[in-house]
Order: structure tokens, then sequence, then C-alpha cells
């Protein structure tokens, strides 16, 4: 045979072997895809079975209340509304998982790291599942390694890694038994979380899709026990999220231990809150330049200096603070130390090498409890985080920086929801607040002319004119500049609506159980030196 037909039949031969490849390749791949159809199918499938379950007892019980075929005053009264309350919570939870996991894929799920004890976040974890626990005949028993007992984490994510844990740990574990919860030292800069249970165990080739999304075991099981198979999944994504791991070692018939890896001091890259610049209640009020980083921190800080009616400028980097206060002489400066790009103590030797600077009042904060962070420094007071409002009301008394505040009038409360306004008239009336309640954000900004609220209340999501509208026309009204604006609202913002809001409100909170109460205390942390607002 000639070299040409040998190079045909080799050329014919490669050409077949890359179509049988790219067969073999595209057979793959429908395979995949199908089992992940059958999968998200399964998962709906489940979805709708738990979303449906709390729901239907909610309508049920609600309709027996409503139809007056329970007496207040029987004991089952109290049973319904608080087997209303659970399942509301309940469908509350697998709602917040499901829009966290959305979340953490689009890189959109806040962290808030600050200094915890270990031991109350897995107290008050227990605190929740410890009924449930003694009912399947079950002990919890903790151990927590006083090395790593205070980290810098966002607790409430920890407890719901652990909450997740514990959870699957009770659902899988028949009969009597001990569930035991470690926390260890990892190295030098991490820790672990354990949750060791006595359970079914878990087959070796199954441990790769544990958590996994949309991934169930056992289509049956889950149906016996409950659950959408999205606890695990969204376990590692919080952990991953936070430049941790996750895993589990497991023996079918033996049990498991499922643990989380986490950094001890969480440095998780966030984007920084916007400059504010809020004027005071008076033309001749103290300004204050805030440097703070920390989007919670700074909300509270700016919360209380406004209440007192403070001018007040904002800074979230090193760099920012100098500016700002190269342009103007501050009446006096909040410092937090550990800011993104250098030291607050840096800041403060700039500061104290201008000759404008050297007396003006510097309040340090910081998560570190030294007293002495500050040394070799002019420096009116060191505050502990978390802050407590009033050890700065009075470092700011101390130092002579004081303002006369406005009297208190009212509350504003403007949403289009006649249960949200019933339920906050209810908690503003428990504890002696007056209010206004308006159905409409037209209706809320006609009252303000007449009377300017101490502070206001408002939901976004409204017909209309919505909640950021209603914003920027009510700050454009005299008088309400500075007035203090809390947010309720169960709208899942975007990172252009935090960043309108934290121009323009104190604080966000979402609705939901116990959150009315989160209002009133934010209200309390506001006014408590004023005696409260008065009818």
């Amino acid at each position: 045979m000639s070299v040409l037909g040998e190079s045909y039949i080799e050329a014919k031969q490669a050409a077949f072997e890359r179509q049988r490849s790219r067969g073999d390749r595209l057979e793959l791949d429908k395979q995949r895809f199908e089992d992940a159809s059958r999968l998200k199918s399964q998962f709906l499938a489940n979805m709708s079975h738990e979303l449906r379950t709390p729901l239907n007892a909610i309508n049920g019980f609600a309709e027996i209340l409503h139809d007056g075929l329970v007496s207040p005053d029987s004991p089952r009264y109290a049973e319904f509304t608080q087997a209303i309350l659970a399942s509301g919570q309940h469908l509350l939870k697998l709602i917040n998982d499901v829009l966290d996991l959305s979340k953490v894929d689009a890189g959109q799920l806040d962290f808030h790291p600050r200094p915890v004890r270990v031991t109350e976040l897995v107290d008050e974890v227990l605190g929740v599942l410890s009924l449930w626990a003694s009912e399947r005949g079950l002990s919890i028993a903790t151990s927590v390694d006083p090395d790593v007992d205070e980290v810098v984490l966002d607790g409430s994510r920890f407890k719901q890694v652990l909450y997740n844990y514990l959870a699957n740990a009770l659902k899988f574990t028949p009969g009597e038994g001990e569930i035991l919860v470690r926390v260890v030292a990892e190295g030098a800069s991490y820790f672990r979380l354990e949750v060791e249970d006595p359970g079914v165990g878990i087959a070796s080739e199954d441990i790769p899709h544990l958590f996994s999304e949309f991934h169930q075991l056992d289509a049956g099981s889950t149906k016996r026990h409950g659950g959408t198979g999205l606890g695990l999944a969204l376990t590692r994504r919080l952990v991953e999220a936070q430049g941790g791991t996750v895993g589990v070692h497991s023996e079918p018939g033996v049990g498991s231990v499922f643990y989380a890896v986490l950094p001890r001091i969480s440095r998780i890259r966030r984007s920084l809150p916007a400059r504010r610049v809020v004027p005071g209640a008076s033309p001749s009020a103290p300004a204050i330049l805030v440097v703070e980083d920390d989007p919670r921190d700074l909300d509270f800080i700016v919360a209380i200096l406004v209440g007192e009616g403070y001018e007040i400028e904002t800074a979230s980097t090193a760099a920012q603070a100098l500016e700002l206060a190269r342009r103007r002489r501050f009446d006096a400066v909040t410092l937090d130390i550990l800011l993104p790009d250098g030291s607050g103590l840096d800041v403060l030797r700039e500061l104290r090498g201008q000759p404008h600077y050297e007396a003006v009042p510097v309040i340090v904060t910081s998560v570190v409890a030294d007293d002495n962070l500050g040394a070799g420094f002019a420096v009116q007071d060191v505050l502990r985080k978390p802050l407590e409002r009033e050890r700065l009301v009075e470092a700011l008394s101390r130092a002579g920086v004081t303002n006369q505040r406005t009297t208190p009038n009212y509350v504003l409360v403007v949403d289009d929801d006649p249960n949200a306004l019933l339920a906050m008239r209810v908690h503003l009336d428990q504890v002696g607040l007056q209010g206004n309640y308006h159905a409409g954000a037209e209706s809320g900004l006609v009252a303000v002319r007449d009377a300017i609220p101490t502070v206001v209340v408002l939901d976004l999501m409204m017909p209309g004119v919505d909640g950021f509208e209603f914003l920027r026309r009510f700050r454009a009204v005299p008088g309400c500049e500075s007035v203090p604006v809390l947010v309720w609202t169960a709208m899942d913002l975007s990172a252009e609506d935090l960043e309108t809001l934290q121009s323009n409100a104190q604080a966000v909170v979402r609705k939901g159980r116990g959150t009315g109460g989160e209002i009133i205390s934010q209200l309390k942390a506001l006014w408590s030196e004023t005696g409260g607002l008065h009818r």
C-alpha cells in the first residue's frame, strides 16, 4: 500500500475516533442533564410539600380562630396561636434557606464579623433544639476549648451552621443516645466545630453528594424526616464564603461526625459603607466625624448621634478620615482602630500632628478590651465593641461636646399592609409611644407637613409611591433632613438598594417574627435618655 493510502486510512481512523469521542461526551452531557433535571424535580416536589405543610397549619388554625370556633379564654386558643407562630417561623426558615443559597451563589450575602463567645452561641442553638431532642429521647453534650471560646465572626451565620448540623443529627439518630458538639483549635488561625451523632451513618459512595444542592440521598427518608435537601448545601456555602471548609466522617450503623473549620478572626471582604453627611438639629450643633468601616456599628453610632441632634460626617477608611479632617475642624471624632487600609492609631497620630486637632476629643472604639490603646496620645475614652449607647453619650458629655436635643414628638409609621400597621400599633401602644399610622406614602408625606415626626418607621414595597421615593421626598421637606428613618421591610434588597438606604436611613430591619420588638429596641436606644416618647 502506498504512503498516500496509509495516510488516508490513518486520517479516516482519527476522524472516526474524534467522532466517537464527541459522541461519548454528548452522551455523558445528556446523562448529567437528565440527572440534574431529575434531582431538581425531586427537590421541587419535596419543597412543595415542605412549604405547604406549615402554610396549611397556619391557614387552618387561623380560620378556626377567625370563625370564633374557639373562645379567647379557652386553653386551646393559646395552643392554636402558638401553632400558628411555630408554623410561621418554620415557613420563614425554609424561605430564608432558599434565598440565602441564591445570595451566596450571587456573592451578595452579607457577613458581619464581631467578637463573640462560642459557648453563648452554642447555648442559644441548644435552647432552640433541646425540646426536640428530649422528645426523641436524645441528649446533647457540649465541649468548647477555652482557647477558641472568643473569636471574631458572624454569630448568626455560625448558629445557622450549627443548627443545620444538629437538626440533621436529630433527624437521623433513631432511639436513645447522645449527640456531642465539640469546638476545638485547628492550628493557630482556625477552629473546628464538630457534631457527632450515633445515628444510621452514611455509605462511603454517598458522602461526595452530601453537600450538593438539590441532592437528597434517600427520597423516602426525606418524606419520613422532612427537609428540603438544602441544609447541608447551604452550610457548605456559608462556611466556604468565610474562608472555611466542611466535611464528614461516617460509618454505616455507627454514626457520623460533621465538621466545619472556620477562621478565628473572620476577614470577610465586604463593600464599605458610603460616606454620609447628616445635618445637625440646629445650625449650632457640634459636628462629629465618625470613622467606622463596619456597616452595623456605623448605623448604630449614627443613629445615636442623630438622635442627640449632632451634625455627622462619616468615613470608612483611614485615608477618607484624614481627607475630611484636613477640609474642616470637627468638634469630636469617634475612631475605629481596625480599618481596611490601616490602623486607627495611624489616623490618631496624623490628627494629633495637625495644630487644629491637638485638643479635639477622640473616642476610640475597638473589639479589643485594652484601655491603653491610645497610649501616647490624648484620647477622651476607649470604648469596647459592641458599643453601648449610654457610654458613648457619656463620653461626649465628659468631653464637653453636648447638644440641645429637640423635644420628642411622635413616630410616623408608613406601610400599605393593614396587618403590619396593626402589629406596629400594638407594639408602640405597649411601650407608651405615640404613633401616627398611614397606609400610603402620599398620606404620610402630607402628615409631615403638619408636624415633623421624631422618627419614621417605613415600608419599602408600596403601590404608587414606594419607600425609596418617599425617602427622597421626605428628606426634601424642611426640618426632615436629619429625622431618623427605620426601614421595616420584607423586600430582598440589592447592593444598589442598600447603598441608597445607607445615606438615607438609620437601620434596616427585616419583617418577621420578633422584628416589631427590634424596632422598639431601636427607638428606645435612640431616646432612652429623654424618658421615651410620650402621648
